[in-house]
């Protein structure tokens, strides 16, 4: 095997954004978040701005307000992402929404206050690095050097508290009675398993603690069972050809399956309880 060193070019003064934004905008699979569907280019703002980049999730449940520059990332760059996000966030709240900053460096100095930043904020850093492949083409590759799910404990996941009332009125009976079923049939005889009622999901609070690595998100006409976990083409396989569809998030590192009815949980209820008795024990 041949090694070959490529020659690193500096996208700042030797080409335009415009180029950049458009490149993303077509081909939105170089980000590394999954599948992502672009909105929009440019979308103005309310009081002047144009937010570079807007797109969604698959299951359009998440919007991705992306902001874009050329060389180092400086304090204005990151306020404009965090204002862009914020607008956007009111103006469509019935969606989650999750900021992403890239730029070709990241200095340790704001790649700190970004984290900080992260506590609060959703947000997603990614670097742009760029190698000259011939006079005429350009190798740019993304990579994710911030992500919202960058940590293992469940208490540092932002939680809404809100009760069953809550979701009562934002979904239909249907799908909580199912997750109800669910949940009795996996943990009934577990007196340490309670309902925990949040604001985005349904999780579990395991001896009085919360966690969200294995959680309920509840439909209008069915259910989506999340749970944490690596890619891992033999989970995906099971549930395939048990014919439940299965995803899996980038973003938050966890696999979602749709539930439509009970007889779907049942057949897939052994593989279930394993998932769950490796989570939660």
């Amino acid at each position: 095997m041949e090694l070959v060193s490529k020659e690193r070019y500096t996208l700042k003064g030797n080409i335009v954004e415009n180029i950049i934004q458009k490149y993303v905008f077509e081909n939105p699979e170089v980000l590394g978040l999954g599948k992502l569907i672009p909105i929009e280019r440019e979308v103005a703002q309310n009081n002047g701005g144009f937010l570079d980049i807007l797109m969604r999730d698959e299951d359009n449940e998440t919007r991705y307000e992306i902001e874009i520059l050329l060389g180092k990332t400086d304090p204005s760059h990151i306020i404009r992402t965090i204002e862009y996000w914020d607008k956007e966030k009111k103006r469509n709240p019935k969606y989650n929404h999750i900021a992403v900053i890239v730029a070709e460096d990241i200095t340790n100095r704001y790649f700190n206050v970004i984290s900080l930043f992260n506590k609060c904020i959703p947000i997603i850093a990614i670097q742009m690095v760029a190698f000259k492949e011939s006079s005429d083409k350009l190798n740019i590759q993304f990579n994710t050097i911030l992500d919202l799910a960058n940590t293992d404990d469940d208490d540092d996941i932002e939680k809404v508290k809100t009760d069953r009332k809550y979701w009562e009125k934002i979904t239909n009976k249907a799908s909580l009675d199912l997750i109800d079923k669910i949940y009795n049939s996996l943990f009934e005889n577990d007196e340490r398993i309670k309902m925990n009622y949040n604001k985005f999901y349904i999780g579990l609070l395991v001896d009085g603690v919360g966690k969200a690595s294995l959680r309920f998100e509840p439909r209008k006409k069915w259910i989506y069972l999340k749970f944490s976990s690596k890619e891992d083409e033999m989970i995906e396989k099971y549930f395939e050809e048990h014919d439940i569809e299965i995803k899996y998030d980038n973003v938050w590192h966890q696999y979602g399956i749709r539930i439509n009815k009970y007889e779907d949980f049942e057949r897939v209820k052994e593989k279930i309880e394993e998932i769950s008795k490796l989570l939660l024990d």
